[in-house]
């Protein structure tokens, strides 16, 4: 290993489960976030290449590997989704109650991450962003079937934080507002076609 990891290869940030483009929220996300990770304006004291990943596991418990590439895309993905958006939202009041980003972040996903067999089919936070066809299987196959590893777990409290953190904060509202912009855009696009199939004037 290098002080600069510049002999590594590249990792991949694609999610696990493939981003549904019907879906607005996904899409921006996990554009935003590779983005990120390919961004030319790096910090000075992050070198080498994955750098930017590096830096937000650097206190993960494990090598950073082309695993936790994925499992980091992968959450990023699902905060584009309606769950994701209900965490976000969960986060930003315990922020405000705890007056404090970073532990506010950490206490939402606390209580999202809850596993109870009568709620989601059983399923918990960490199951919906790895688990692959979650929505078939439940907890009762997860528990034979599929497991998260500790790595996992650890890659995904390490976000959490970082998303609590001033640069997490910077990244999540650039996609609070592009989200907003293309859901207008797409609003106006389905009024005209609207108005377009009754015979009526452009809006």
């Amino acid at each position: 290993m290098t002080d600069t990891f510049e002999d590594d290869p590249l990792f991949v940030h694609d999610p696990i489960r493939p981003v549904r483009p019907d879906v607005i929220g996904e899409v921006v996300f996990m554009r935003r976030w590779q983005a990120l990770q390919d961004a030319d304006d790096k910090p000075e004291y992050l070198d080498g290449r994955n750098s930017i990943l590096r830096d937000i596991l650097a206190m993960a418990r494990h090598e950073t590997t082309q695993r936790d590439a994925s499992v980091c895309a992968s959450l990023i993905r699902w905060l584009g989704t309606n769950n994701g958006k209900a965490f976000l939202d969960a986060a930003e009041d315990m922020v405000g109650k705890l007056a404090d980003r970073k532990r506010g972040f950490v206490a939402a996903w606390a209580v999202a991450n809850i596993r109870d067999r009568q709620y989601n089919l059983g399923l918990n936070c960490v199951d919906a962003v790895l688990a692959p066809d979650h929505a078939r299987l439940g907890a009762a196959a997860l528990d034979t079937e599929w497991q998260a590893s500790a790595d996992d777990i650890d890659t995904i409290n390490m976000m959490i934080q970082w998303l609590g953190s001033p640069r997490g904060a910077e990244f999540l509202e650039g996609c609070r507002k592009e989200i907003a912009t293309e859901l207008a855009a797409e609003r106006q696009r389905r009024m005209s076609e609207h108005n377009q199939s009754r015979g009526l004037e452009p809006s």
